[in-house]
């Protein structure tokens, strides 16, 4: 019987220079990881962001269409792609190219969303 994939199996590799985040695969995708360069592009440590939604990087200017497709995406399963304005802790805007893709299990069901984040300079 395959196990699901831990978040240590998820993480394998994750010391990267783009910033990541790994959330719950269902609605309010909370997020459970964020590595350090996600901390430093946001400015939220992990344990302000750990339990927390992506709306903690939303506000004004942020697209309402852009998060609705990223929900869609997850829930379906399926990979997006898409610039968006987010907010760091300070309330610095930054042009964000997203990336979010879903980490299957073993059995073939969403286990994680993996986020890819990209300041866009």
């Amino acid at each position: 019987m395959a196990r699901p994939p831990t978040i240590q199996d998820v993480l394998a590799g994750m010391e990267v220079p783009e910033a990541r985040m790994i959330t719950e695969p269902l609605p309010p995708f909370r997020i459970v990881f964020v590595n350090q360069a996600w901390t430093q592009l946001t400015g939220y440590p992990p344990q302000e962001a750990i339990a927390r939604t992506m709306q903690l990087l939303q506000g004004p200017g942020t697209d309402p269409a852009g998060i609705s497709a990223i929900k869609d995406a997850a829930v379906q399963g399926k990979c997006v792609s898409l610039d968006l304005l987010c907010f760091a802790k300070g309330g610095r805007a930054f042009r964000n190219k997203l990336q979010m893709s879903p980490v299957i299990d073993g059995k073939g069901a969403l286990a994680y969303c993996l986020v890819t984040m990209l300041e866009d300079a």
